[in-house]
């Protein structure tokens, strides 16, 4: 699908599962979907697709369009079938009527404020220990779950199919946890661990193939 032009209308403020970004209309379309790249935004989710939803910015309101993802964008339920005009405040849902939650809303220039050196530095800081309190929190639950995979049944033992799936959930949200984490910014730690994740799904699911 080609680029679509940029425009001078409103920026779309985009959250989804409680992150928030801000996409300007002069930077053109965008995509949102399991993988970045070639997403822009990505959302790590098994029933998400690689590219799910195009955005397009317009004079007057964004548009949303289904980029043929396999399980669909639903819209107060129903399955949205054809390019549909953003509303303020819109929640969209992917993958079924109760999937992952995007809401958007849109800014403009005279929404914005500057804040002060002395409010953006407290807030800086807040948020600087928000990120060690989550990463702390991350890392031990990822510790545990070390110990539960090394633990797991071998394949043709009882419970090994159960026990696969549960732990491949838990990593989902892991690889969520820390796919966030370093994206804060020169955090090599969160990227470590997040490969250490990717790692261990993908041995959870050579092993559940080799047994089917």
């Amino acid at each position: 699908m080609p680029d679509d032009p940029a425009t001078a209308g409103p920026d779309l403020e985009v959250t989804i599962d409680g992150r928030t970004s801000i996409r300007h209309a002069s930077d053109g379309a965008f995509t949102i979907g399991r993988d970045q790249p070639p997403s822009d935004l990505s959302i790590t989710h098994p029933a998400v697709s690689r590219l799910h939803l195009r955005l397009i910015p317009g004079e007057q309101q964004w548009c949303l369009v289904d980029y043929e993802s396999l399980n669909g964008i639903y819209l107060d339920g129903a399955r949205i079938r054809r390019t549909t005009p953003i509303a303020d405040g819109m929640t969209v849902r992917l993958a079924n009527p109760e999937g992952v939650a995007v809401t958007f809303r849109y800014v403009r220039p005279e929404d914005i404020t500057v804040p002060a050196p002395r409010a953006r530095a407290l807030a800086d800081r807040q948020s600087d220990e928000s990120w060690i309190i989550r990463y702390n929190r991350a890392t031990t639950q990822l510790r545990e779950l070390i110990q539960d995979v090394m633990a797991v049944p071998s394949p043709g033992q009882p419970h090994f199919a159960s026990t696969t799936l549960r732990l491949l959930q838990r990593l989902v949200h892991m690889r969520t946890e820390f796919t966030e984490l370093a994206a804060g910014g020169n955090r090599a730690e969160a990227s470590g661990f997040l490969t250490c994740v990717d790692a261990m799904y993908d041995g959870l699911l050579i092993r559940m193939s080799a047994c089917s």
